[in-house]
Order: C-alpha cells, then sequence, then structure tokens
C-alpha cells in the first residue's frame, strides 16, 4: 500500500501553461476554513498529499472552466472562481495524445446529467481505509467513527437521486479518461486501496468490519436517526482523529473502545452507506457487508494521490498559487 516514491512537482506555472484535459490535484485547505476537516481526513487516511482533484475543461463561452466533483455535484466553475477556492495545486497531462477531446465529451456527459456528491463512495473508500490500516479503535478514532455514521444517517435520509453516476472527484477525473478510449485510460503503478482484493487488515483480523461480522448479534437494530455534531465539533473530532491515527497503532496502550460499541457504530455507518447505494434498508449485514465490498470498477478506488503519484502516464506539469500571474 506504500505509494510511488517520486519528487512532488515543483515547476512554477500560469494559467497559459494551462491545456484542456489537465488534471489539477489540490491540497487540503486549512484547518479553519469551512469544510477543511473532510480533506485533512482524506490526506491522513491516504498518507498523502492532496484531498481533491478536478479537469481543467478550457475555454467555454470566452471564459476559462474547470469540470469540478464538489459537493453540489458535477458542475464546471469558472477557473477564477475555482482558484479562489484552491489556491495551489499541481497539474498533471497525458504524456500522449494531443487531442483530449474524448475526455472533455465524457466530462460533458457527466456535467450535463447534473450527477449528485458522492456522499456513499467517499464514506465507503474512508471505512475501507480504516478497516484495512488501523485494527486498534481508541476514543478518538471511535468518536470521528460516530461523527461519521451520523452524517452518513443525515445523507440517506436526503438522498433522493436514483439513476444518476455519483463519482468522487478523483474517480470522476479517472472515469472521464477510461470513457474516452483506452489510449486515453490512466495507468496506475499501484493503487492506495488494492483493488480486486480487500483485507480487513494486514496484521490483524480486529478490524472494524471483522468485529463487526463476529459480533453481529451484539449489533440492536439501527436507528437511521441524524445528530448534527456542530461544525466546531467536527473539527475539533478530525483533528483528534488524526493525531490518534499517527499514534495509536505505534502505542496500543491506549485503552480500545468495547467490541459492541465499534460493532454498533460500524453497523451505522454499513447501514447508511448500502441505504445509499441500494436505495432500501439492509436486510442481511454479512450479506450487505460483501455487497459493499463488490465493486469491480477500478476507478471507484481510485484517489487523489495517486492520480498525483501513481499514474505512470501522466506528466507534472507543475504547480500553479496565487502568486502566478497570467
Amino acid at each position: 500500500m506504500s505509494m510511488q516514491n517520486r519528487n512532488l512537482p515543483t515547476k512554477k506555472i500560469t494559467v497559459d501553461d494551462l491545456k484542456p484535459g489537465d488534471v489539477f490535484l489540490c491540497p487540503p485547505a486549512p484547518w479553519g476554513k469551512e469544510g477543511a476537516w473532510i480533506g485533512q481526513a482524506i490526506v491522513a487516511l491516504t498518507k498523502g498529499y492532496v484531498s481533491h482533484a478536478a479537469i481543467y475543461y478550457g475555454d467555454k463561452d470566452g471564459e476559462r472552466y474547470v469540470a469540478d466533483a464538489d459537493v453540489p455535484g458535477i458542475t464546471f466553475k469558472k477557473l477564477d472562481v475555482f482558484r479562489e477556492d484552491e489556491p495551489e495545486f499541481y497539474v498533471r497531462r497525458h504524456e500522449k495524445p494531443d487531442d483530449l477531446t474524448p475526455v472533455l465529451h465524457a466530462v460533458d456527459k457527466y456535467v450535463n446529467e447534473s450527477n449528485p456528491y458522492p456522499f456513499v463512495n467517499l464514506g465507503l473508500l474512508g471505512l475501507l481505509i480504516v478497516c484495512n490500516r488501523y485494527t486498534h479503535i481508541d476514543k478518538h478514532i471511535y468518536r470521528f467513527m460516530v461523527m461519521l455514521a451520523n452524517i452518513l444517517m443525515k445523507w440517506a435520509q436526503d438522498w433522493k437521486h436514483p439513476g444518476k453516476h455519483p463519482m468522487t472527484c478523483s474517480q470522476f477525473a479517472a472515469q472521464c479518461y477510461t470513457d474516452a478510449g483506452e489510449q486515453y485510460d490512466m495507468a496506475f503503478s499501484e493503487l492506495i486501496i488494492r483493488y480486486g482484493s480487500f483485507e480487513m487488515a494486514k496484521n490483524d483480523a480486529e478490524s472494524p468490519l471483522s468485529l463487526l461480522l463476529k459480533n453481529i448479534h451484539l449489533v440492536n437494530e439501527v436507528n437511521l436517526a441524524y445528530k448534527d455534531a456542530g461544525t466546531e465539533n467536527e473539527t475539533e473530532i478530525t483533528r483528534e482523529f488524526i493525531s490518534s491515527l499517527e499514534t495509536v497503532q505505534r502505542n496500543t496502550k491506549e485503552e480500545m473502545v468495547p467490541v459492541e460499541q465499534i460493532a454498533s457504530v460500524t453497523m451505522s455507518i454499513v447501514s447508511s452507506l448500502y441505504f445509499l447505494k441500494e436505495g432500501k434498508a439492509i436486510e442481511d449485514p454479512v450479506a450487505g457487508i460483501h455487497k459493499l465490498l463488490s465493486s469491480t470498477n477500478r476507478n471507484f478506488f481510485v484517489a487523489p494521490d495517486d492520480i498525483l503519484l501513481n499514474c505512470t502516464n501522466l506528466i507534472d506539469v507543475g504547480i500553479l498559487n496565487k502568486d502566478n500571474k497570467e
């Protein structure tokens, strides 16, 4: 699960260096900015550098545009507006085709579908990483899982998008290149989340999902009731969660949360994810978990840092920040 060892792009570029189809890869927003906890948690879980990806579309009606999969869904944003939210980002470009029109046609397709934000994809990927890497669940990791469960339950209550194609930002970028054809498809040396072979944990069978499967009899019927943690709490809980990720696996003297509590909150997360994905309540938890984990679409597992570090047929263009003038 280690990333490709290479240097990050350092060349300073301007907007005039951009070409349609370029992929933008953005570091997380700093603490204090609204919603920063999501990007900070993504980087902590992937042990990487970037938490967001987008595709540069180029000129449209006399303005430069970016195709972005964000909370409103997959939409076009003016480049200037995008740069206000993402003041600095890495730029990568496909190494072969000069004409990326097929990629842009795929972009048009997904934007025109008005696809919603991929709550289920993001939540499931987060759960997969936690279960793949961490087996010692202390109170801070548990609090983060409770917060995630509450947010997912709220999303499940509000979910009204059947028949759409919700995709995470990095999944969207990779899928547009896949849809364009074989010569455009992104190639990866590896993925942060192992594609095609999910492991509960590398060195210990007692991951949250393992504990749930072994202790399903301890879990009562899940009540998908939303409890708002509040913005301030989200930041505090995520900070403590990230700190625990950095220390708890090296120091397992920290008291572990009781098994039944881990199983219960994991069941809440799984139930919400299943409802978001299937549009109905989970009946058989064991079968439901395996169904959730059975995706055969490689791009579902692509993280922003995979595109930055592990994609072998994209080349580095440079880094664009607010100080780089046209």
